[in-house]
C-alpha cells in the first residue's frame, strides 16, 4: 500500500522493470542500499547481527499444470 502512494497508483510496465533490471550499475546502487539500510537498522537497535530471517512468503500464481510447454 505505502508503494502504491508512493508510485501515484501507476503501475511500472514490465519493459521500466526490466531496464531497470539490467542496468549495470543497478548491482552496485542496490548493494550500497541495502548496507546503508542495515548500518541504519543497527544504529536505531531494530536488528542484530546475530539473528536471521526467512521470508517464506506464499504467493498465488496464475499457472495451473497444463500451462508447461516441453521443449522439443
Amino acid at each position: 500500500i505505502r508503494m502504491m502512494w508512493l508510485a501515484q497508483d501507476q503501475t511500472p510496465s514490465y519493459k521500466t522493470i526490466n531496464r531497470f533490471r539490467v542496468n549495470p550499475n543497478t548491482d552496485a546502487l542496490i548493494e550500497s542500499l541495502f548496507i546503508q539500510f542495515h548500518s541504519q537498522c543497527l544504529k536505531q537497535n531494530l536488528i542484530d547481527n546475530n539473528s536471521i530471517f526467512i521470508d517464506g512468503t506464499k504467493v498465488e500464481a496464475n499457472a495451473n499444470r497444463y500451462t508447461f510447454v516441453w521443449k522439443k
